[in-house]
């Protein structure tokens, strides 16, 4: 299951006898340890007990789920570099784990593990996959993520803090606190207070300008562009941004086409991008004539050269390619 699914069965109050994090990615890995121990453990002050699978015969950690717990109602053990097992170690877990745990839990954490180990556990255990996510995949754990701060958050901040940050997690989680402790504490987080508190004005405008040309309005496009470079933004950087998304939109265009509309869940599929953004890219595609991409993709190709070799002045150059991008 994903971070997002294991979120939703413990606010459920479904909770398996033995979790296996499996994934390099040490945030989600963090992150699914966080959510399992504040349900078990809810308000209690204990922590769980902890075993470095390396350094640790497996019935000593056994009897650790075995011994109740004075302190809580539920037992909780947690074993790092569970990888090292051996494969009678992996044999003896899963006999053990045939019979129900009464009120224990066990976490186990891996980068990665074996077939053989897999095949093992098979339905004894619930795999958590904590591997780097997709870019689509993002917004799923942004929105767990917000509720979680007890938040919510609209989609152009989303889709804004993501393009700001980037994709990595640790960043994207210091930017949520930084948005928590600036006193967004209730209620939805906007654009606004993302640009506050995260994300700098060279960036703010980046964002702005693909979309203002995205929604065909040369003269704020414009505006923005002069605001950018003023910035110290760097003309071949701009240029880079305003065509990644008309890649997007020309193929958001196709997809369109084959799939009858942005409500497909295949359109945000096949687009690489989580439905939350999806009908921002959809509605501006659909403002271009069908047919001309390759015209469009050979006035940015020819913006690149003349950014590279020409005297014109860089704003002049990338100021003509907005009027000519919008007036397709």
């Amino acid at each position: 299951m994903e971070i997002t699914q294991l979120d939703q069965e413990l606010k459920a109050k479904k909770i398996r006898s033995c979790y296996l994090l499996v994934g390099g990615e040490s945030h989600l890995i963090l992150t699914a340890q966080n959510l399992i121990t504040k349900t078990i453990l809810q308000d209690s002050k204990e922590s769980p007990d902890r075993f470095d699978a390396s350094q640790t015969r497996l019935h000593t950690i056994l009897d650790s789920l075995k011994t109740p717990s004075f302190l809580t109602p539920w037992r909780l053990v947690l074993v790092e570099e569970a990888s090292e097992f051996k494969k009678k170690d992996w044999e003896e877990l899963a006999q053990f784990l045939k019979t129900p745990l009464q009120k224990a839990t066990l976490i186990l954490v891996a980068e990665t593990l074996s077939a053989t180990a897999l095949k093992q556990l098979g339905a004894l255990v619930s795999v958590v996959e904590c591997k780097k996510l997709y870019p689509r995949q993002v917004a799923s754990w942004l929105n767990m993520e917000v509720k979680n701060l007890g938040l919510a958050l609209s989609r152009e901040a989303a889709k804004f803090l993501v393009d700001s940050v980037g994709t990595d997690l640790g960043a994207l989680s210091q930017a949520l606190e930084k948005l928590f402790l600036s006193g967004s504490k209730k209620g939805l987080i906007q654009l606004e207070d993302v640009e506050t508190v995260v994300a700098n004005t060279a960036q703010r405008n980046v964002f702005e300008l693909t979309n203002a040309i995205g929604e065909k309005k040369p003269q704020a496009a414009v505006g923005i562009l002069e605001n950018i470079l003023d910035q110290g933004e760097e003309p071949l950087k701009a240029l880079a941004l305003i065509s990644r998304h008309f890649r997007l939109l020309a193929r958001a265009q196709d997809i369109l086409a084959k799939t009858g509309g942005e409500n497909s869940p295949d359109f945000a599929r096949q687009l690489k991008v989580h439905p939350f953004f999806a009908k921002d890219y959809a509605r501006q595609a659909r403002t271009f004539k069908k047919g001309r991409w390759q015209n469009r993709f050979e006035r940015l190709q020819a913006c690149d050269r003349a950014l590279k070799s020409s005297r014109l002045k860089p704003q002049f150059v990338l100021e003509k390619l907005i009027w000519d991008l919008c007036a397709d």
